[in-house]
């Protein structure tokens, strides 16, 4: 009997948009909680409860440091609490009162000259001035305009920037307002754009009808997101202060925080119907034809306005988060690797904001505490241990009011993890740099998995075939493939392409490097 093997299933990652029986033979057409990297698929890590119980249900997270000590700042609708090194928890909240966040008009969180700014488009801006520490309270930012609100606030050199300001008696949903410079540890000292003393000024984007969303720098120029295009902001002195371009007329931004610099000089953005990533003068999108038409069909367009993204600097990923179908919060990321280039899908519990942050290295990250083998430990080596500057994701989640490490233990929440990777129309290629046949009738015997992980675990592998490549599957009983045991799958079914599952439910790492199939033609008819 022949073998064919399939290699390198890592390599694609998952397509859904096209037809399974066009897609080369390593690449997926569906899977969930699998992440793709160097060349294989392995099972994703999970996550956990971190920092103990919250004093109020938390909407956004941040961090933010002063002198030697990190703290974790996550805001509620109404009040903003910190996490000292230690553990404590304390209610930073202005003094004068509670503030009015809706989930829709959630915080979102800049660091400035070394402070933190918090916003949220209700309620004035505010910073959190030193010396830090769970006795001092946020204050109203000062010199800010009175009874002005924007929608989002951001850094740029030393500058802020306020977008979509509301001011009284009118709304300026496409102004761009931006402070006079400030010093390292100071607030700026001015918004005044009538004052010719001062650098601060404001831009009318009237070119369309679209609103100013939410704003990011971009090596040296501000990048400047409406619903409906895309303007750079660049610093060039004078009487002028800023010089404005547009860059994009045919692309937007789905919602605040739905923009990341994943890479030195490269923005990623989830619009309202695609995930691009642009340089500032070229674009590209990472989902057309391959899951644009999947991700957005699952959409909650009641609440998708909610998404945002995140970066996963461990495994060099973006998350794109959404919610989908009748979430509240976001339930499901888009995980897009850069450096392979591979999409995958990843569950999440439900969440309404994210952060990046270092955090104290857990007993079951240190050397003795990891009771993972060396060859089927999927975590980085040492990762935490020896990189102290290690930034992980943290999640805020409202309901049940907790924060969460994610990327963390074989479990999501001590609750074992559902996991599947699926290819359905396998074609066979029975020659080298050949294509698949998926004309002939074939007859599979069983097939190979070259799978590692936690020895003793159980992988669930199901095959099945399809007589018609767009016909529906006939799946074989599924059988336990013990890792560090079994080596072979034996399964008859018979049809002109094949289908592969691989799953699992229980607490356990996995990693598949790829499969050989025993195949025999049996001709064309």
């Amino acid at each position: 009997m022949p073998l064919v093997p399939i290699p390198n299933v890592g390599a694609v990652g998952i397509v859904i948009d096209r037809k399974p029986h066009e897609l080369p033979p390593n690449a997926w057409s569906n899977g969930r909680n699998v992440r793709f990297r160097t060349g294989f698929a392995e099972k994703f890590l999970g996550e956990t409860e971190q920092y103990g119980t919250p004093l109020h249900a938390p909407y956004n997270v941040g961090q933010t440091q002063y002198l030697d000590e990190k703290f974790e700042v996550y805001a509620g609708l109404a009040k903003v609490s910190a996490i000292d090194s230690g553990g404590t928890h304390g209610d930073i909240t202005r003094v004068s009162g509670d503030y009015s966040a809706t989930a829709d008009r959630n915080w979102n969180y800049t660091n400035f000259q070394g402070l933190l700014i918090l916003n949220n488009q209700n309620d004035l801006p505010q910073v959190w001035t030193p010396p830090l520490s769970l006795a001092q309270p946020l204050i109203d930012l000062p010199n800010w305009p009175a009874d002005t609100f924007a929608k989002s606030m951001r850094a740029y050199r030393q500058f802020l920037v306020a977008l979509n300001v509301t001011k009284p008696g009118d709304v300026f949903p496409r102004t761009v307002k931006w402070s006079h410079p400030a010093a390292a540890l100071s607030v700026p000292s001015s918004w005044d754009e009538t004052d010719t003393t001062k650098d601060a000024g404001e831009f009318e984007l009237a070119d369309s009808d679209g609103y100013v969303i939410d704003g990011l720098p971009l090596r040296d120029t501000f990048i400047i997101y409406k619903q409906d295009a895309v303007w750079g902001m660049q610093y060039v002195g004078g009487s002028k202060v800023m010089r404005f371009s547009k860059l994009f007329d045919d692309i937007g931004i789905l919602g605040p925080r739905c923009i990341t610099e994943f890479f030195k000089g490269k923005h990623l953005v989830m619009s309202t119907d695609d995930i691009i990533v642009h340089d500032g003068q070229n674009k590209q999108s990472i989902l057309d034809d391959k899951m644009r038409r999947a991700f957005y069909s699952l959409a909650n367009p009641d609440t998708f306005g909610r998404a945002f993204v995140i970066i996963d600097y461990t495994f060099s990923e973006v998350w794109c988060c959404a919610p989908t179908e009748t979430s509240e919060f976001a339930n499901l990321a888009v995980v897009w690797s850069w450096k392979d280039n591979t999409l995958a899908l990843r569950d999440i519990p439900n969440v309404a904001g994210a952060c990046n942050a270092t955090i104290p290295v857990p007993a079951s990250q240190t050397w003795d505490g990891d009771p993972n083998t060396w060859d089927s430990d999927a975590t980085v080596w040492d990762d935490l241990l020896y990189n102290p500057l290690s930034r992980r994701i943290i999640f805020a989640r409202p309901d049940p009011e907790n924060l969460i490490l994610a990327d963390d233990s074989l479990q999501f929440e001590e609750v074992d993890m559902d996991v599947f990777l699926e290819r359905t129309g396998l074609g066979v290629p029975f020659h080298v740099n050949q294509p698949p046949d998926i004309s002939s009738v074939k007859q599979m015997n069983g097939l190979w998995p070259r799978i590692e992980g936690t020895t003793g675990g159980i992988v669930v592998v199901q095959v099945g075939s399809q007589m018609e490549v767009n016909g529906p599957v006939t799946w074989e009983p599924a059988q336990n493939f013990v890792i560090g045991t079994d080596t072979f799958v034996p399964a008859i079914t018979v049809g002109r392409t094949f289908a592969v599952r691989f799953s699992s439910d229980t607490e356990l790492d996995w990693r598949l490097h790829g499969y050989d199939i025993d195949v025999v033609k049996l001709g064309m008819f």
